[in-house]
Formats: C-alpha cells, sequence, structure tokens
C-alpha cells in the first residue's frame, strides 16, 4: 500500500451499523470512500476484502465476552485482527498483523 493510499485512509471516519437477526449478522460500514456491507454467522468464515482496496481472503468474526466482535482476516498468506470493543456508546477498535498494531476510538452518534 502506497504512502498517499495510508494518508489518506487515516483520514477517513467511517460509521459503522451491527444489525443481528436470528445467529446472522450483518455489519455495515460507510465513509467518504464508499460503503462496505458484510454478513456472516459467528465462527463461520465468509469471503472478504479488506476495505478500500485491500487484497481478497477469507474472514471469521467470533465474539469474546459480551462486548468484543473479534474479526480474524486471512489473506496472502498473512493474518489480520480486528477487535471491535463497545462500551458506555464508544467502540475501541483495534487492528494488529505483521506485528503492527493500532487503535482507534469512536463514538456514537
Amino acid at each position: 500500500m502506497s504512502e498517499t493510499h495510508r494518508k489518506k485512509l487515516a483520514k477517513i471516519r467511517p460509521s459503522e451499523e451491527l444489525r443481528i437477526s436470528g445467529n446472522v449478522w450483518t455489519l455495515t460500514t460507510r465513509s467518504e470512500l464508499g460503503d462496505h456491507e458484510i454478513t456472516f454467522t459467528l465462527g463461520e468464515p465468509v469471503p472478504a476484502t479488506i476495505l478500500y482496496g485491500g487484497p481478497d481472503g477469507t474472514t471469521v468474526f467470533t465474539k469474546d465476552g459480551g462486548n468484543k466482535l473479534v474479526q480474524t482476516f486471512r489473506f496472502e498468506g498473512k493474518t489480520a485482527t480486528i477487535i471491535r470493543e463497545y462500551s458506555n456508546g464508544r467502540m475501541k477498535v483495534s487492528c494488529a498483523t505483521n506485528g503492527v498494531s493500532a487503535e482507534r476510538w469512536y463514538t456514537g452518534g
């Protein structure tokens, strides 16, 4: 990924909506760069693309306790983990891959 692409991604302010219907979950992400929606069942791999032009792979969502949604994404022989932790109207997103990690906080609107 180019430095220009990284800088552009660092400036976006996405919104996420998580809907649950029975055991089917749908995560919708919206931002200035476009919208992305993924539907899944916990523990089952589904085809996925890293947002905003990343590679294709598979992803599995699991729950960790009552307030954490863990997404494990496998692509090109690599693994990325995204943990969304929900608490008091806020969401903490922790991402890690190849020894690099990042953390962002979001407030509900």
